[in-house]
């Protein structure tokens, strides 16, 4: 297979918009010798990270060249590990270069107290999912072991899934690419929710309901209330956008799939419902109005797609409207653990990736770390 034709939701991503790039920290620092190697022997199992788009399709590249997925800076003096949002945005932003026009792009720090890692991945190749379970083999690659055969085994055991259009044949045929438009820079805030209140009030409303509602529905309900009342112009209606991921429910797909295994869940909410109702009712309409998953049903989703696309100028294709709703994107259970590429996992965790009006739910100690961004 030396090319594979990219999915209807991978389409909404070919302008280059929202690629998954995440700051990591380790104090014990990563060697980069190990990692060069790795990255060499994972571009083959792992290859669409490392092809090329090409007229609809991921192509396979002729070979590994490292230089267009790798780059390393040694700094003087130490991590600050103190910067705050904005600093760690700012200060690591721009670390990746895009000229490449790579897929996946690995950049390393090394400074005096450890090592920043900044891998950036584009959306047209994969969902969070995949960026997780790619730099999860990584990192055990990089693990010191005596076992012979190891690294032969971990990646036979974690080659994926590679083709995107398993449930339904498609072909994106738009020649009229235009990149997607710069995100002006915003503000990033950030706010800290203890995890036991918000699922205690998850558990209340769901006894008072009868209706199970999560955790994730009542951040996101209270994510929406919160946008809606500081968009700029009002807009008579505000939409809502969660990525669900199919995996588990398209066996088709399932837990080795790599590529964009989501569904965009979109709700609409008036002016005056948002006014009106507190997070808590909300929160019971997301839980009834949740997706109910099968396969029949994801196709029925990828064909709506194939209508939106073809309507939309490359340049407005995404994941959501951010001049007429939000995005939340629910990121408090990365496997975190798993980025233990020999020292330990990491010590800081920063999503790079800003988009006007979106929210990432992220998870530290006892607390829900909510990050928007406006």
């Amino acid at each position: 297979m030396d090319r594979i034709n990219i999915s209807q939701v991978d389409a909404l991503f070919v302008n280059g918009g929202y690629p998954i790039e995440f700051v990591f920290y380790f104090p014990g620092g990563v060697p980069s010798g190990k990692l060069r190697d790795a990255l060499r022997r994972l571009s083959s199992t792992f290859w669409p990270l490392f092809g090329r788009y090409r007229d609809g399709a991921i192509v396979r590249p002729a070979g590994y060249e490292e230089n267009e997925h790798f780059l390393e800076t040694v700094r003087d003096g130490p991590f600050d590990s103190s910067l705050d949002a904005t600093g760690l945005w700012r200060e690591f932003r721009d670390l990746n270069p895009v000229s490449t026009g790579a897929l996946f792009f690995l950049g390393v720090v090394q400074f005096d107290n450890g090592t920043v890692l900044v891998p950036r991945l584009s959306h047209l190749a994969g969902d969070g999912y995949s960026y997780f379970y790619f730099l999860s083999v990584l990192a055990s690659l990089c693990q010191p072991s005596a076992l012979p055969f190891r690294g032969p085994v971990i990646r036979w055991l974690a080659a994926p899934r590679v083709k995107r259009t398993v449930l339904r044949d498609y072909h994106f045929d738009r020649t009229d690419l235009e990149a997607r438009p710069a995100e002006r820079e915003g503000t990033i805030r950030l706010e800290r929710i203890p995890r036991r209140q918000v699922q205690a009030e998850a558990d209340k409303l769901s006894n008072e309901s009868g209706v199970r509602v999560s955790a994730n529905d009542l951040l996101s309900a209270m994510v929406v209330s919160a946008a809606a009342g500081r968009q700029t112009p009002v807009q008579q209606d505000f939409g809502l956008t969660i990525p669900v991921d199919v995996r588990r429910r398209v066996k088709a797909l399932g837990p080795k799939f790599l590529g964009n295994g989501i569904l965009l869940h979109r709700l609409i909410f008036s002016r005056e419902e948002l006014a009106r109702d507190e997070p808590a009712t909300l929160a019971l309409k997301l839980r009834r109005a949740a997706p109910q998953i099968s396969a029949e049903r994801y196709r029925d989703y990828l064909a709506g797609l194939e209508t939106e696309i073809e309507s939309l100028p490359t340049r407005d294709l995404g994941p959501y409207d951010p001049d007429r709703g939000c995005l939340v994107t629910n990121l408090s259970r990365m496997p975190v653990q798993r980025l233990d590429f020999g020292s330990g996992p990491p010590t800081l965790v920063f999503p790079v990736t800003v988009g006007r009006n979106s929210v990432a739910v992220l998870a530290e100690g006892e607390d829900f770390l909510l990050r928007f961004v406006d």
